[in-house]
């Protein structure tokens, strides 16, 4: 399969190196390692065939259906055209433009087998698959006034944290938190630990983590900004680790807070289930993941929890 060996032939490091020109947040490896991930993660044949198994595919009705692609991270957009291909609707696709590089190799791969195609603007469609902020499903509503459809907003993802976490999960952690420069609704930002909690391990874990050169330019300008305002933070070394129960809203930032009992957590996940994309640990929710795989989603991690099989079986 060409995507597991995406990055090793002159073709793909092309794609490579013009997705990198193109979006300054992207590097060498974060492009290779999206790209594989797609053929790891998602296109197994058992896993394909335990996912495709819950539904009656293909649809009785084919339709045109419009992907509008995300570009925060490479091929973020790439789920949203697999179940589209997947249930048998023709794909339509309209390109990030901080992202086209990558998802035009890609969906080259599948129009030899599926009905996919680059949206030219013109064309009718019967329904549309998006991601964006509420201004842009305001945006989108308008423009296709009548035709159904899914957008997923802005999400952010946190941890739960016991203090029994060994070395491995908290290493597991930081890929979690700096992964794609903590630029996607699924990088972990906000940690929830016990009261009393021993920071130690985590911050010599984030220490080690390998971060950007851009992570570090945020990181040294936060730093700077919270010392002189007189913010109260725990310095990383490449990361401020500071107290709050809300996201923060740059990257470089995590922000923690603490607990005294799990309802204490289950009343705040409650609360604000509409901003959490995933929930990293050994915790009891629907979008709980493991350590070091909150940027690994299976075929069911859907986004905002919302199924789009259902939706793309019922337009």
């Amino acid at each position: 399969m060409r995507l597991t060996t995406f990055g090793d032939d002159a073709q793909s490091q092309a794609v490579v190196q013009r997705a990198v020109e193109l979006n300054s947040w992207f590097t060498d490896q974060s492009v290779i390692n999206s790209v594989r991930a797609i053929a790891t993660d998602m296109l197994q044949p058992e896993l394909l065939n335990e996912w495709l198994s819950h539904y009656p595919i293909p649809v009785a009705q084919p339709r045109r259906v419009l992907v509008i692609m995300a570009g925060n991270i490479p091929a973020v957009g790439f789920a949203d055209l697999l179940c589209v291909v997947a249930s048998g609707h023709a794909a339509l696709v309209k390109y990030s433009s901080k992202d086209t590089p990558t998802m035009q190799y890609v969906v080259s791969l599948f129009a030899e087998y599926f009905d996919v195609r680059e949206y030219d603007g013109g064309e009718q469609i019967d329904a549309l698959l998006a991601m964006g902020s509420d201004a842009t499903a305001a945006v989108l509503r308008e423009k296709y006034v009548g035709v159904p459809m899914l957008i997923r907003a802005s999400r952010s993802s946190l941890a739960v944290l016991s203090g029994d976490e060994s070395a491995s999960d908290l290493q597991g952690l930081c890929q979690d938190i700096t992964a794609y420069d903590g630029r996607g609704c699924r990088s972990v930002s906000l940690v929830f630990v016990p009261c009393g909690y021993d920071f130690g391990g985590l911050l010599s874990a984030l220490a080690e983590c390998e971060v950007s050169k851009k992570w570090m330019q945020v990181y040294k300008h936060t730093k700077a900004l919270c010392r002189m305002s007189g913010v109260s933070f725990i310095d990383a070394t490449n990361t401020i680790v500071a107290r709050s129960d809300e996201f923060p809203m740059n990257i470089a930032t995590i922000h923690y807070a603490e607990y005294a009992s799990q309802a204490e957590i289950d009343e705040w996940l409650n609360a604000h289930n509409d901003k959490v994309q995933c929930v990293v640990g050994r915790v009891s929710h629907p979008r709980a993941v493991a350590f070091g795989r909150a940027q690994h989603p299976t075929l069911w991690d859907y986004p905002d929890g919302i199924d789009t099989m259902q939706f793309l079986n019922s337009i």
